[in-house]
């Protein structure tokens, strides 16, 4: 890293070294890996949320109508009510489909670490790796967290898909 982009590096004195101006780089770094292993355990799993909320989508949009028609002989395919929670669901999985295939995780490219890091000394490494791997942490949360955002607006989908089916039985038994 260059002279230009070492912002996060604290300004020292002649006298002290890096080093003992922050002697716990080595025990900080020791919390690299595991980061990248949290990001990668909230991102499976909210992606394992977006594929349940689908499934149990699927389930509801195919189910309820199933069973209304066999309670109700002349429930109407064509009634506002269920042309909207069958929109709603439509939307729900289009969201969800998006969400799924959408974005990527940052980690620590190897090759790179090959290619630019190996000359540096192991304590200059470690500082370095620590800060590149906030950066990818902080990068990588942004990204869950909007794809967790994405299944709170399937929850609500799939919530208003269920009342609308609920009101086109209750007009049906009218």
């Amino acid at each position: 890293m260059s002279k230009e982009g070492n912002e996060q590096t604290a300004p020292h004195d002649d006298d002290s070294s890096p080093e003992t101006e922050w002697p716990s780089v080595p025990f900080a770094y020791d919390f690299v890996i595991p980061s990248y292993q949290w990001v990668l355990t909230r991102f499976e799993a909210v992606d394992s949320r977006i594929q349940t909320l689908q499934a149990f989508i699927a389930t509801t949009t195919l189910g309820v109508p199933a069973i209304a028609t066999t309670m109700f002989k002349t429930i109407k395919f064509t009634s506002c009510w269920f042309l909207g929670a069958i929109g709603l669901a439509g939307v729900a999985i289009i969201i969800g489909l998006i969400g799924r295939s959408w974005g990527r995780i940052t980690l620590a490219n190897p090759r790179v670490l090959y290619e630019q890091w190996l000359h540096k000394p192991v304590w200059e490494f470690k500082k370095d790796m620590l800060y590149f791997a906030g950066q990818h942490f902080e990068k990588s949360s942004d990204f869950v967290n909007t794809k967790s955002r994405l299944v709170t607006v399937m929850s609500v989908l799939f919530f208003l898909e269920t009342l609308l089916l609920f009101v086109w039985i209750a007009f049906a038994r009218s």
